[in-house]
């Protein structure tokens, strides 16, 4: 795939959501940093040699990215939302593991609440890894700061049917946003609140992929900060799949694991 270039992204128009013309810029062009554009490409090797193999993912990557989570943010401890494998075999047994084509940022301002709730789903989902960190429910509860950052790495071929965009976090206003319930993914209950993004501004957003991804490469991206969410500052990173405008028949689906590593200071 060719940078830049011109590609349509589905935005909430409205009440339903539809198709925007949008520019896609170059990544590796960029001088992008998750403090300034809400993202940044790095290098990262895993020890995970069958990236189909979900036993081998929990044995080997959840350690990997706790440990390079803590030693980008310097936080205490990094709990887990289960890792999220898409690719054409996982998608069958459910679509939500199919390339998410909608413009959208993770988590709202009540992501807080949601973590700390003993009684939620989703603090049920990340509680599996107490014993790891050595933290209790307390320790989560009692949080000075809460920032969850994705971890996108592409794991199949690097030319692929979707591939993934990230937009400036500047370039979209808190206005523009707006929350829905999300009540379950991938067979999980959830209940938590994600933003889609309006496109009547889409010119004005700034978009950007990298193409030609590799495995030692990982685009991470900030989905939540309660220090900047309490600061009225942008907290949220639009993202979404698109559809490569130069695929065909023959191109290979987008293979590609996210995690989702929520770090806590006391």
């Amino acid at each position: 795939m060719q940078l830049p270039c011109d590609i349509t992204l589905n935005y909430l128009l409205g009440e339903e959501a539809g198709p925007v013309p949008v520019k896609l810029r170059d990544g590796r062009e960029a001088d992008a940093s998750l403090d300034t554009f809400g993202f940044e490409l790095i290098r990262h090797e895993s020890m995970v040699s069958d990236w189909h193999n979900l036993e081998e993912i929990e044995e080997k990557h959840y350690a990997e990215i706790r440990a390079l989570a803590k030693e980008l943010t310097c936080c205490d401890f990094v709990l887990f939302y289960p890792a999220v494998v898409r690719n054409p075999e996982a998608a069958k047994s459910s679509e939500d593991y199919n390339p998410i084509e909608a413009v959208h940022s993770d988590y709202t301002e009540s992501y807080p609440d949601v973590i700390r709730d003993p009684g939620h789903p989703y603090h049920k989902l990340i509680s599996r890894h107490f014993e790891a960190e050595g933290v209790s429910a307390e320790d989560v509860a009692s949080a000075s700061r809460i920032r969850t950052l994705q971890f996108w790495r592409n794991t199949g071929p690097g030319d692929v049917d979707y591939p993934f965009a990230v937009c400036d976090t500047r370039s979209v206003s808190r206005g523009e946003l707006f929350p829905i319930l999300v009540e379950t993914y991938g067979g999980l209950e959830t209940r938590f609140e994600s933003f889609v993004v309006l496109g009547q501004n889409a010119a004005a957003h700034e978009w950007y992929s990298f193409a030609d991804m590799q495995p030692d490469e990982v685009l991470m991206f900030r989905a939540f900060d309660s220090d900047k969410a309490d600061a009225g500052e942008h907290f949220w990173t639009p993202h979404t799949a698109f559809r490569n405008p130069e695929a065909t028949a023959e191109t290979p689906a987008r293979e590609s694991i996210e995690m989702r590593a929520i770090c806590f200071w006391k």
